[in-house]
């Protein structure tokens, strides 16, 4: 079997099935992973800069708020958030470095800790 090249021309990519690795040497397997992590990395990375990044992946009704207005929302400090955000559940990591805070899950947590239902 050939290793797939992952050509950045295409708007598609067709990769080996699972049941198809087990055919492969050991170096086959070193070149499909690196291809895949080179193309994971490259997704990555223009779904950070693409508009559409803005909205949560797994719910696109979800507004991804930066620092500022998170913080206005919650009624905490900026500092305060970047200190808990991510233990209380509100961070939405959108790139390598890049964090915003989910609108919903705000809300969800600004409800529990009110003990309101959400």
């Amino acid at each position: 079997m050939s290793v797939p090249r992952l050509d950045s021309g295409r708007s598609s990519v067709q990769l080996p099935e699972p049941t198809e690795l087990d055919g492969l040497d050991a170096a086959a397997l070193v070149v499909i992973i690196q291809q895949a992590a080179a193309l994971q990395a490259g997704a990555m990375a223009r779904l950070s800069i693409l508009p559409s990044a803005k909205q949560h992946v797994a719910n696109p009704d979800d507004e991804l708020l930066n620092a500022k207005a998170a913080a206005k929302l919650l009624g905490m400090s900026e500092d305060w958030l970047r200190r808990n955000g991510e233990r209380e559940g509100l961070v939405v990591r959108v790139g390598r470095r890049t964090v915003k805070y989910s609108r919903r899950k705000i809300t969800q947590y600004v409800h529990r800790k009110a003990g309101r239902p959400a």
